[in-house]
């Protein structure tokens, strides 16, 4: 596949039955273009949720449900799969700019939990206990943006968005291994 440079653009995937999946995989490869003039912005790379009534729920307002992977303002990866509280992993790489580097993020469905593993350029982080993670079926998954709308049904209204040149986004039904992400980096030596 050819290499998309986003500058604000982004890919809106409609939401159809089993996009989402418990066990699943997102890869890409990217070389981040925002240099040091827009440090202190959010990049957001992949998204995909809304806020989501429960049944039964008492009168409690709706929850946020879904994921978020983007690099910080301070130029670190960042991951938030909600409901979990807060970011998933305290320690993660620096992004550096203009520099091709190879992303996947799994997660992988146990008995009452979810774990997060994330890799960047073959190197493993994790795997975190989140809880059980819920899917955020509905919600269209979103390449190179976020999205402000709070219902998982209406039009997104985008922010923050990468400036980077983004390359093989793959969003696999499975929890790939590190030996299966070490292998697509082998077999892709020169992408982006």
């Amino acid at each position: 596949m050819m290499c998309r440079l986003y500058d604000g653009g982004y890919v809106q995937i409609p939401f159809k039955h089993e996009l989402y999946t418990d066990d699943f995989t997102v890869e890409a490869w990217i070389k981040p273009q925002w240099g040091t003039a827009t440090t202190g912005f959010t990049h957001v790379l992949f998204t995909a949720g809304g806020h989501y009534s429960r049944p039964f729920s008492g009168g409690e307002p709706p929850r946020f449900v879904g994921f978020t992977i983007l690099v910080g303002k301070d130029n670190h990866w960042q991951v938030f799969m909600f409901p979990h509280v807060g970011a998933v992993f305290s320690v993660t790489p620096l992004v550096l700019p203009n520099k091709r580097t190879h992303f996947a993020l799994t997660v992988k469905r146990d008995v009452g939990q979810s774990h997060v593993t994330l890799f960047v350029d073959g190197k493993q982080f994790g795997p975190e206990n989140i809880g059980l993670f819920t899917k955020p079926d509905g919600a269209p998954f979103l390449i190179a943006i976020n999205n402000t709308e709070s219902s998982p049904f209406n039009p997104i209204k985008p922010i923050d968005p990468i400036i980077a040149n983004v390359q093989e986004v793959v969003l696999y039904r499975k929890a790939l291994s590190l030996e299966e992400v070490q292998n697509h980096i082998a077999l892709n030596p020169e992408k982006v």
